[in-house]
């Protein structure tokens, strides 16, 4: 699994974290942010052995001095 954060904007930071997990509670999250300016991206990978898993990926903007200016929805992509 890869998840990726790419600035399109003039944003102090963006970031992007996926959360993958089973049907037993095993889970397993990754998250990637961009703090090097526009046009620039971060990508962050891991593998993961779950068969039957269920991600969701959520998205925010990232302020200076650690806050968060603006925050997507949670997607549920399976």
């Amino acid at each position: 699994m890869s998840i990726c954060a790419k600035q399109t904007g003039s944003a102090f930071s963006v970031g992007a974290v996926a959360y993958a997990y089973n049907s037993s509670g095993a889970d397993k999250n990754v998250g990637a942010v961009d703090l090097t300016g526009k046009g620039d991206d971060e990508c962050v990978s891991i593998t993961f052995l779950f068969y039957t898993a269920h991600l969701k990926v959520h998205a925010f903007i990232g302020g200076s001095g650690g806050t968060i200016v603006k925050t997507g929805p949670t997607l549920t992509l399976y």
